[in-house]
């Protein structure tokens, strides 16, 4: 078992939706069905229900789901220290950045420009999450991506 499944089985049981997850994960719905049936093939016992465009949480699934949560929690403190770790004042770590990618506009980043900030700050990892423009606002306000790139004007009054 891998850790990706037991992060997918406690956002699916949270938002208590495959397709909720998947979104919150940036990952696709399948990807989730997937590992969440790989672990009842494990267990050999359904963990959770699957009711309308919903899902619930078996009995196993609520225990398996409470004794994963603190191993995720974990898993994502280690990585995020790792990855943000700085010694000597080097600037270093992962940046998640929404940006926005239209059908009349497509990608407003070109590579080239990726390069040259790749480029002049080795020690970054940048991660690019592409999505709707209502989305990148929503995966800055849920903790996905540490800055959006907004097209056109920003009702949200938090930011």
């Amino acid at each position: 078992m891998h850790i990706d499944h037991l992060v997918y089985l406690v956002t699916a049981i949270d938002e208590g939706s495959l397709t909720e997850a998947s979104r919150k994960l940036h990952v696709t719905n399948q990807a989730i069905s997937k590992a969440i049936k790989d672990m009842e093939r494990h267990f050999g016992r359904s963990i959770i229900a699957r009711e309308g465009r919903g899902i619930s949480p078996t009995a196993l699934g609520r225990e398996l789901a409470a004794l994963a949560r603190p191993i995720v929690d974990g898993y994502r403190d280690f990585e995020d220290f790792g990855m943000s770790y700085i010694e000597d004042g080097e600037v270093a770590g992962t940046l998640r950045v929404a940006i926005p990618v239209t059908f009349c506009r497509g990608e407003l980043f070109n590579e080239k420009r990726l390069d040259l900030f790749r480029a002049e700050f080795p020690e970054i990892s940048l991660e690019l999450l592409r999505n709707t423009p209502d989305n990148c606002l929503k995966a800055l306000d849920q903790g996905l991506a540490d800055a959006s790139v907004c097209i056109g004007r920003c009702d949200w009054e938090d930011y």
